[in-house]
């Protein structure tokens, strides 16, 4: 049994090299230490949510918000966490990036439905990168599975949400 399962993460690992590898942090762009970019959260609760995935939703949602602010900071960008979309200021360096947490399957609820492998997790999300126009300059919305955990999904999503703000801010 055991060399049965050595031999299935071997083939995995075989076919999907980043899902063995460690989580490496997005290099830096030229002009990020010049760039401000405000983090906007929405957790993704909606009206008539159980409990039980309303807490999903509010701790992946805060752990992604901090994870988020965290690559952005080694990129070598100024980070300011909002509120509310309210408080971006647009202008020359700035970006507002809002993270929508759509839905999260994690642990045994996710191996339940047959959405991971045992004791995975999913989630679904969307990342909208905006600057001094009303409309996205970027926006991607996917969904992502671990077989470790639902912040393995959130942070790869992170990684991509900071991979495409560095080739807008490169761009300019």
């Amino acid at each position: 049994m055991l060399r049965r399962r050595l031999g299935i993460t071997a083939i995995l690992c075989l076919l999907l090299p980043g899902a063995c590898s460690r989580n490496a942090a997005v290099p830096a762009v030229a002009g990020a230490s010049q760039t401000q970019v405000c983090v906007l959260a929405d957790y993704g609760i909606k009206e008539g949510m159980n409990g039980y995935t309303r807490g999903w939703h509010t701790s992946l949602g805060r752990w992604m918000e901090r994870d988020l602010q965290r690559q952005l900071t080694k990129a070598g960008y100024q980070v300011k966490p909002i509120t509310s979309r309210g408080e971006f200021q647009p202008g020359p360096a700035k970006y507002l990036v809002v993270i929508t947490v759509t839905e999260v399957m994690g642990g045994t609820v996710g191996t339940s439905i047959g959405i991971a492998a045992a004791g995975g997790a999913s989630m679904h999300s969307r990342y909208e990168i905006f600057g001094e126009g009303p409309q996205p300059l970027a926006s991607d919305e996917r969904g992502e599975v671990s077989s470790r955990s639902v912040n393995h999904c959130a942070q790869k999503r992170n990684r991509d949400t900071v991979t495409a703000l560095n080739g807008i801010v490169s761009k300019k």
